[in-house]
């Protein structure tokens, strides 16, 4: 897999996703080294609760050791709190977490908030916080939003956008696509393809 890396042209930007607990030491070292932007997505568990072998422990432990300050981190309340040994309620929150990953930037992902009306996002950059609040979007909750969320950040970093601009056009977009949703072959509402 490093050998692959390596051989590959070089990045604009990166996004990283579901990393097994026996590879994220070696794809986070190797990716550190292409001196990109990368946006990770933090998945531990499935959207409908399966277990998929992530693990907080290894990805917490490599963080600490890969924070660059290109790094963007984009968990939602659960994984924040599984990755800050914190409580997904804890107000504190983003401060602990962008703590435990020392100079990595952070968003926090609402979409699962309390508030009914109002998804309340909040970025920590070179240690301000910046929030995103907007009209929570009507409708089910589209499988791989987390995922497309994360691309569509690291193709605004590719394309040159600033941190906070490319977080803020991504999530305009993926507010936006929510609202097309499809059925998808699992009987789930998905994203669509375009």
């Amino acid at each position: 897999l490093a050998r692959e890396l390596h051989d590959m042209p070089p990045p604009r930007a990166i996004k990283l996703g579901l990393l097994p607990a026996p590879l994220v030491v070696p794809v986070l070292r190797e990716v550190a080294t292409r001196g990109a932007p990368v946006v990770l997505d933090p998945v531990l568990v499935a959207s409908d609760g399966g277990d998929l072998g992530g693990s907080a422990d290894a990805l917490r432990a490599a963080l600490a050791d890969m924070s660059e300050a290109t790094w963007l981190v984009t968990p939602n309340r659960g994984e924040a709190a599984a990755l800050a040994g914190a409580g997904p309620d804890d107000p504190g929150l983003l401060a602990a977490l962008a703590a435990r990953l020392g100079r990595a930037a952070v968003l926090l992902k609402d979409g699962h908030g309390r508030d009914p009306t109002r998804v309340r996002d909040e970025v920590w950059l070179s240690g301000q916080v910046h929030t995103l609040a907007r009209p929570r979007v009507a409708g089910p909750d589209p499988r791989g939003t987390g995922c497309a969320l994360a691309t569509a950040i690291a193709c605004g970093l590719a394309q040159g956008l600033a941190p906070l601009a490319a977080i803020e056009r991504a999530t305009a977009w993926l507010d936006a696509a929510r609202t097309r949703w499809l059925a998808g072959p699992d009987g789930r509402p998905h994203l669509p393809r375009a």
